[in-house]
């Protein structure tokens, strides 16, 4: 281009009259540098900028447009491919509670585990420079969303209490009175990076410096116990960091400590309680029961007030309390108040929903009831509780909706928060069982090892999404509406889901029983859950199964992978039995050993070898002892187990006596000894609740099976061509 040329169109931008002639509205000669008119009268000839004409777009805005038509042809693409998928798989069960978001490709497999490694590093700037040959967990589900859903509004109270409500509800604000959160970017940019490197760095320093502080906060009687002397209080809470913290990290430990210690929103009184009752059911302090003769009064007087407290909480939600009804549940279901348990567990997920926990807080938008005040945000703190304490309870849902054998209540459909944790401080930490300094005898040796307390959990979330698709795609009402092929497709594909789960976990949690030392406790619930999932998935198969209508021929190959899922457990509650005793063993595990013990009878009675009459008697004393521990409430399922075994002709008494001496000599101690007892950390024999397990009769038999292993699951119809009489399903132990 010429100088003239752009001269000329740099020209072509000014009117073509000038300002004076414009105003008198007479035609102008433009003339430059001034016209006729102006040089007669002897004033300024000014050209002003022409606004009909549009200024030059930039480059900038052109990438923008090309960028945004970019995203619109991919979204349309997407779209394409999603309704091809629907319309091949028309039959697919889908509910709203399924929360295993679409079948994995055996070529993607699972992908990611939120943009994140799961081989975490504490060194928080750094995250992989610990684990450099470690692969990357890689469990990202298909997206369920095209796009930024921003669709649920956190409603502000002038109180500053916030409850989140979604589109149909006549509390979500106009958007105009909204504000909006920055969504996340599809792809993150080196600034970004940079700010989560430092967002990591700032938790890591802060869980550093408030763990440094938890004694000194102690000895200045900074913490309102709740009238719970200092010895006992902190006895307690070490049990809840070493035990129930690990397995589903409710509790953030730096925000709880600090709360604590300053009268902060993350604990309050209901809370402290129930910390107190989940950790005085794994003490073997006695002045914790109420009546030392009644096992059940353990830890009975927290639970008096956590009832006292409960009230008055439910007026208003808080991160806390809803945390303390989740406590609560889970440590009514182990001591056998299961439906107590299950309301105050219920209550938990309320106020998680009502809080917006269950909703990424990029795609949120916060409201205040006075469009002019600014509404609050969340700090890094807040948002690390958030993630920690919602991916906690959908842990604690999935697994209670087997237990009990109910339909789950959180859901994972594209909203939820990140399962990318930024405080690593606990990862590598080294963990060993704690030991209370009042204990008469040394407990074993345990060497210590890193805890990988956040890979562990998250793998375990991933985990979680298999266990609600096995629960609503072969154990819900829908099942009745699809024909032969399609059950077996939704088998194969959470078969596939299974396998990719674990052909991606990382190799530092990879446990080989049979070589390797045993981990820490909390890392064996992620493997013992797995080879649990593997016999609800292939069971309903077998022709004791709810779906043996189906025909299948491949029949040995479901009841040899039932039979493979139930040796690994067996050798993987030996391990945990052996480092640690079953005496604080999660009601998780129970159920594992639950599932394991009821696979073995029903094999063909010529087929039940001495090895697997030696795991019947084992599974046996093992539940009995998790049922003289912390799962106290486990009377039921025993009594069940035992029926099973004799209604599959075989003879426990005799198994008995066949299986390892060591095992029965240590039930019998367990059951007798009580200075064994403490050593070993288990519960000595006390109260009624140890008298002999009865056998039933056929017709309790059929009766309690009827309640215990039938399809019909909170309204689940027997699917067609099944007998709704027969009780063949195992789903829930106390169903």
């Amino acid at each position: 281009m010429t100088p003239n040329a752009g001269r000329a169109r740099r020209e072509m931008r000014n009117t073509q009259a000038c300002k004076l002639c414009r105003a008198r509205k007479v035609k102008c000669d433009s003339a430059r540098p001034e016209c006729s008119l102006c040089r007669a009268e002897n004033v300024a000839c000014a050209y002003e900028q022409d606004r009909r004409q549009t200024s030059r777009v930039s480059q900038a805005v052109v990438q923008r447009i090309i960028d945004r038509l970019t995203e619109v042809e991919e979204t349309v693409h997407r779209l394409e491919e999603s309704l091809s998928h629907h319309r091949h798989n028309a039959g697919q069960v889908q509910t709203p509670s399924d929360t295993a978001p679409s079948v994995v490709s055996q070529a993607h497999g699972l992908h990611g585990l939120d943009d994140m490694a799961i081989g975490m590093d504490a060194t928080p700037c750094n995250p992989q420079s610990l684990h450099p040959d470690t692969h990357a967990l890689d469990l990202t589900l298909e997206p369920k969303q095209l796009g930024p859903i921003e669709i649920h509004t956190g409603v502000e109270s002038d109180g500053g209490h916030i409850s989140v409500y979604g589109p149909s509800s006549t509390f979500n604000p106009p958007i105009s009175y909204t504000f909006y959160r920055q969504s996340r970017p599809t792809q993150i940019s080196a600034a970004e990076k940079k700010d989560t490197a430092e967002e990591e760095c700032r938790l890591f320093a802060n869980s550093a410096l408030q763990i440094q502080k938890e004694w000194t906060y102690m000895a200045e009687r900074k913490f309102d116990l709740d009238g719970l002397d200092l010895d006992t209080a902190w006895h307690l809470l070490q049990i809840h960091w070493n035990h129930h913290h690990q397995a589903y990290l409710t509790t953030y430990r730096p925000a709880v400590i600090h709360s604590l210690a300053t009268d902060g929103p993350y604990i309050n009184k209901l809370l402290l309680n129930a910390i107190y009752l989940s950790s005085a059911l794994n003490s073997d302090r006695d002045e914790l029961h109420e009546d030392p003769t009644d096992r059940q009064s353990l830890g009975r007087r927290f639970f008096s007030r956590i009832q006292q407290l409960t009230l008055s909480e439910l007026d208003s939600s808080s991160v806390a309390t809803a945390v303390a009804f989740l406590i609560t549940g889970s440590s009514l279901v182990s001591v056998g108040r299961q439906t107590a348990g299950w309301h105050y567990s219920g209550l938990g997920y309320r106020m998680i929903i009502d809080l917006g926990l269950h909703v990424d807080p990029h795609k949120l938008r916060i409201s205040h009831p006075d469009p002019s005040q600014p509404a609050r945000g969340f700090t890094e703190v807040d948002l690390e509780m958030h993630r920690r304490v919602y991916w906690g309870a959908y842990i604690n849902d999935k697994f209670q909706a087997l237990y009990f054998g109910r339909p789950p209540t959180l859901t994972a459909i594209g909203i939820e928060p990140s399962r990318t944790f930024l405080d690593k401080f606990e990862e590598l930490e080294l963990w060993k069982p704690y030991v209370d300094p009042r204990a008469k005898v040394p407990p074993p040796i345990y060497d210590p090892q890193p805890a990988y307390t956040l890979s562990t959990f998250q793998a375990f979330t991933y985990l979680a999404d298999i266990m609600a698709g096995i629960v609503t795609g072969l154990y819900s009402p829908q099942m009745q509406f699809l024909s032969k092929e399609e059950i077996l497709g939704v088998a194969g594909d959470l078969q596939k889901r299974l396998d990719a789960w674990m052909a991606s976990l990382p190799v530092h949690l990879q446990y080989d029983p049979s070589q390797d030392k045993a981990p820490p406790a909390h890392r064996f619930n992620p493997p013992m859950t797995f080879h649990m999932l593997h016999i609800l998935l292939h069971r309903p198969f077998l022709p004791e199964g709810h779906l043996r209508h189906l025909g299948a021929s491949d029949e040995t190959e479901h009841r040899e992978i039932c039979l493979c899922s139930a040796v690994q457990i067996y050798e993987l509650a030996r391990r945990y039995r052996d480092a640690f005793t079953l005496r604080r063993a999660t009601y998780m595990i129970s159920y594992c050993l639950f599932c394991a013990a009821s696979v073995i009878p029903f094999g063909p009675r010529q087929s039940v070898d001495l090895s697997q009459r030696h795991m019947i008697g084992w599974f046996w004393i093992a539940l009995k002892e998790l049922q003289n521990g912390a799962n106290f409430g486990l009377r039921k399922p025993i009594i069940i187990i035992r029926s099973l075994i004799e209604h599959a002709g075989l003879d426990l008494n005799s198994i008995l006596a066949q299986t390892e001496p060591s095992s029965l000599e240590a039930a019998g101690r367990i059951h007798h000894d009580p200075s064994f007892a403490a050593a070993n950390g288990a519960m000595p024999s006390q109260g009624p609740d140890q008298e002999q397990i009865p056998q039933l009769a056929d017709a309790d038999f059929e009766t309690l099976c009827r309640d215990l292993f039938a399809g019909d699951i909170d309204g689940l119809a027997a699917p067609h061509g099944i007998d709704a009489e027969d009780h063949s399903l195992l789903y829930g132990l106390f169903r």
